[in-house]
């Protein structure tokens, strides 16, 4: 029985896992869009960097990505996957992964 149980659980927190790696994220164009989803969704946005601090980009669509060591890419066009979170009023995306598109 106790085999059985560990089995069970073992496949179930296995596909929670697959079913996490293997989800898309909701590609995202501007600040409304960005609104309407719930915390922790995972988005992907496509943008040009007009404004670099050391942990956050800010995108010419008026969304801000925060890093943690951001790579030097204002005035580049970059595509972000990350998550939403909010805090005071303010809608962020915390980035995970950052890529350059090349024009």
């Amino acid at each position: 029985m106790k085999t059985l149980s560990l089995v069970i659980s073992l496949i179930g927190i296995s596909t929670l896992f697959a079913v996490l790696i293997l989800s898309h994220p909701l590609a995202i164009n501007n600040q409304k869009e960005l609104e309407k989803l719930l915390d922790n969704s995972k988005v992907q946005i496509t943008g040009k960097a007009i404004k670099q601090t050391p942990y956050s980009i800010t995108l010419d669509n008026n969304i801000t990505l925060i890093c943690e060591s951001c790579p030097p890419c204002k005035n580049k066009e970059i595509q972000a996957i990350g998550t939403i979170k909010r805090y005071k009023n303010s809608t962020k995306i915390y980035v995970s992964v950052i890529k350059f598109l090349i024009n």
